[in-house]
């Protein structure tokens, strides 16, 4: 999905277990893409959970949308609409990489998200530098599924170590898949499905990005699981009380 930065906060000092970010994670060599069909949906051992890459989601569609709660999932009416512009003069883009949708499910919840503290200052500069324009120059941020560490425990959570985070708001939320977006390179000659985190996307690779993800016709989404985090996030807090 991809959302758009309303305003970057350094050292907002939320805490820890409710807001998601890429700092969360270990530098680790990834296989591409914004969303990939397969899954790892099984708790993990006794001292942990591991990360996971995609919800249950496409395995029982029809009954994972009927366990999402509306006071659960967000509108869905919100996201995705038919009359969102994708047409901007001025504008700046950035990839979002992360592991497991956890975090994807909390920033959407809660309209929140950090990088690591280089990203959170290169997505500030940016947001500043937008702001100083005569015309209006939103910062738009698509996310983007890395490879999962099966052998690495989402020991993140137990972290209480904060060091800023910056709203937003989401627009699409989709399951978009690799296979429509590797034939766009970048100015590095890299495809943006091989992109970094936090890594920019010039202004006409950014807007055919957009009208990708907007005309894609997509049968699943993150909110499809939306009741399946709810559970695993609290299964996640208990373990770490204990």
């Amino acid at each position: 999905g991809y959302s758009d930065m309303q305003r970057h906060v350094t050292g907002s000092g939320v805490p820890y277990s409710s807001v998601p970010s890429s700092s969360n994670y270990p530098s680790n060599p990834y296989n591409p893409g914004v969303r990939h069909p397969s899954s790892f949906t099984a708790y993990g051992p006794t001292q942990g959970l591991y990360v996971i890459r995609r919800g249950p989601r496409e395995e029982d569609t029809e009954n994972q949308k009927s366990n999402v709660t509306e006071a659960v999932a967000p509108d869905r009416e919100q996201y995705n609409k038919e009359d969102f512009p994708v047409d901007y003069a001025n504008a700046k883009f950035f990839v979002i990489k992360f592991y497991g949708e956890d975090d994807v499910r909390k920033s959407i919840k809660y309209n929140v998200w950090a990088s690591t503290l280089r990203g959170n200052k290169k997505l500030d500069a940016a947001y500043e530098a937008a702001q100083q324009k005569p015309r209006a120059c939103p910062v738009f941020l698509f996310f983007s599924v890395r490879r999962v560490e099966f052998d690495k425990n989402v020991d993140y959570w137990q972290q209480d170590k904060w060091k800023g985070s910056f709203p937003l708001r989401w627009h699409i939320v989709k399951d978009v898949p690799n296979s429509l977006l590797k034939h766009i390179i970048l100015d590095n000659r890299k495809r943006v499905t091989r992109s970094r985190d936090t890594e920019e996307v010039m202004l006409e690779q950014g807007l055919n990005i957009l009208k990708i993800f907007k005309e894609h016709t997509s049968k699943t989404c993150i909110l499809d699981d939306f009741s399946f985090y709810e559970v695993r996030e609290k299964t996640i807090l208990e373990k770490k009380a204990k």
